[in-house]
């Protein structure tokens, strides 16, 4: 059970990292982590420390519940329907405008942190 609750996690981790267009290597740059620690994080052959977490959940803007169960602050359906009605080509526009953004949300939400940090 716990083999494939870290193989859920981990696949819910890699695709919100795609999603949002971030390399394995920028993924575990933001994290401070390692690339292999990364990759067995997103294979599901590690799991995490609370910490790492966090950053991740931050990092991605999605809830803890989300990454560890499959629910909660994910809004794919959503964007679903309100792209439903273009057609290829703006639906991959509009990916790219909606990509950027929540890569620049992303990291503003984890410098923030990071300054939160160092000024505690």
């Amino acid at each position: 059970m716990i083999r494939s609750m870290c193989a859920e996690m981990g696949r819910r981790i890699r695709e919100r990292r795609e999603i949002i267009g971030y390399t394995r290597e920028e993924f575990a740059e933001k994290l401070d982590i390692s690339v292999t620690f990364a990759a067995d994080i997103e294979l599901g052959k590690k799991g995490m420390s609370l910490d790492t977490l966090i950053k991740i959940c931050e990092l991605f803007s999605v809830s803890a519940d989300y990454i560890i169960w499959g629910k909660g602050e994910h809004t794919e359906n959503n964007l679903l329907d309100l792209l439903s009605g273009l057609d290829k080509n703006e639906i991959e526009y509009a990916e790219d405008i909606i990509r950027s953004y929540v890569k620049a949300v992303s990291e503003v939400k984890l410098k923030n942190r990071c300054e939160e940090q160092i000024e505690k």
